[in-house]
């Protein structure tokens, strides 16, 4: 485990990374971008669905979940990983102490 550690911490920085100020906003501008890439999924849809067949709603319903499940990642690098970044040092001690 102790490789995995040192990978993890000179990966991450030990969490410093995620703390520095442009964080927040640069992953928000991600969010935002992601969010309206489904919305405009959305629109794509309504505009051709008449051409689409039977693999026009499955290629939607497939692209649109997987924009989602990538809006939900966002959200989460966005808003959580500083929260772990800030708590970091103690969580690496914790682990060194079992």
């Amino acid at each position: 485990m102790e490789g995995v550690s040192i990978f993890i911490d000179e990966l991450f920085l030990g969490g410093e990374l995620f703390l520095h100020n442009s964080w927040v906003g640069v992953n928000s501008i991600a969010l935002v971008a992601s969010l309206l890439l489904s919305l405009g999924l959305i629109g794509l849809y309504a505009k051709l669905h008449a051409r689409g067949g039977i693999l026009g709603p499955i290629g939607f319903i497939l692209a649109f979940f997987g924009s989602v499940l990538y809006a939900c990642l966002q959200f989460d690098e966005t808003f959580t990983w500083p929260i772990i970044g800030a708590h970091a040092v103690i969580l690496r001690v914790a682990s060194v102490m079992r």
